[in-house]
């Protein structure tokens, strides 16, 4: 899996919400996780991805940076 952390700096969560939804369902591109934290006065959207370029492909136009290749192992 691989995540994308998208900083937000803004009061109004609804617009990049949105505009993110917008983006992901144009290019039937469904996240496995969607999370959000507060720190100091930044938002960080996480998104978790299957493969890396959805997550490349996410990251470029939201000013997103892929943190982690996390690999799940059966066990």
């Amino acid at each position: 899996m691989y995540i994308v952390e998208v900083p937000y700096e803004g009061e109004d969560l609804a617009l990049p919400m949105a505009q993110m939804r917008d983006w992901l369902d144009t290019n039937q591109i469904t996240p496995a996780l969607f999370t959000m934290s507060l720190a100091a006065n930044t938002v960080l959207f996480r998104l978790q991805f299957t493969t890396a370029s959805e997550a490349a492909k996410f990251a470029k136009p939201f000013g997103g940076q892929v943190v982690i290749a996390a690999v799940a192992r059966a066990a």
